[in-house]
């Protein structure tokens, strides 16, 4: 099992990087494990049955099976009762063979288990090295976009992700009334509650600084074009998406730090 979490964690946390939403790539996932997992260690077993003479086939599937570690795990299972029953039947006191196996757990030939513990030490190596790299890189990243804003705010440039020819726009009375609103009130007192909400993407930012405080059984929506930020709103409300700054409260649970007991309430 130790052998199987080092390859199989390091393996979902790159999966996790192919989709922008958690629902969606826990569901990908999850496939992914259960179809080269349990239902491709029945297709093999299925195959190795003596009257379907397709032991060869099922031998070519399994090689390369092997490579993922739910498929290791169930054959390194299986292994390991079939090596069991073996040695319940066999005496390997008298003899060096018997049902063409000679005895030791972890023979690289099969029900030896030395095999499944060799591709699953490699995957893991290679998975963690791939997310170790992943993850450095993105630290460079945020340090550049860090220096890259530092040397903006020294040399009154323009900030990563804002374009200076894009005149600012002057807010209505009823949103300044609302950030005030918001500013001078506790989370505490409404249902919903948020609290300069912002999200970026790649420096860029989608949603900028939403103030909002509803009470309960209150309606709302959101009004803009295509790009304004409506979509990625709501996601960062029902925890799809992380939040880059800002705070929001759902029936005073931070959505940061509480998701659960926030996903519960919303349902």
């Amino acid at each position: 099992m130790l052998a199987f979490a080092w390859a199989a964690i390091p393996m979902m946390s790159l999966m996790s990087y192919c989709f922008s939403s958690p629902s969606t790539s826990f569901t990908r996932a999850s496939m992914l494990n259960i179809t080269t997992g349990a239902m491709g260690f029945l297709i093999v077993m299925i195959m190795e049955i003596p009257p379907l003479s397709l032991k060869k086939q099922g031998e070519s599937v399994d090689s390369y099976l092997i490579y993922f570690p739910h498929y290791a795990l169930c054959s390194g299972i299986r292994n390991i009762y079939f090596s069991h029953e073996v040695y319940s039947v066999c005496n390997f006191s008298i003899t060096k063979e018997c049902f063409g196996w000679d005895g030791n757990y972890y023979s690289w030939k099969s029900p030896g288990i030395s095999r499944n513990l060799t591709y699953l030490f490699i995957l893991g190596l290679v998975f963690h090295t791939l997310l170790l790299s992943i993850e450095y890189m993105k630290i460079l990243w945020l340090r550049m976009i860090w220096f890259k804003n530092r040397y903006c705010k020294i040399f009154n440039r323009s900030p990563v992700g804002h374009d200076m020819t894009t005149p600012f726009l002057i807010e209505d009375s009823d949103v300044q009334l609302e950030k005030i609103l918001v500013k001078k009130s506790n989370p505490e007192d409404y249902a919903i509650y948020i609290n300069d909400l912002v999200k970026r993407y790649n420096g860029v930012e989608a949603v900028k600084g939403i103030d909002l405080a509803l009470n309960s059984k209150e309606c709302f929506g959101l009004l803009g074009s295509n790009g304004a930020g409506k979509s990625s709103t709501f996601k960062m409300l029902t925890g799809d998406t992380l939040i880059s700054s800002g705070n929001a409260y759902i029936c005073n649970k931070m959505i940061k730090t509480s998701m659960n007991k926030v996903r519960v309430t919303l349902n």
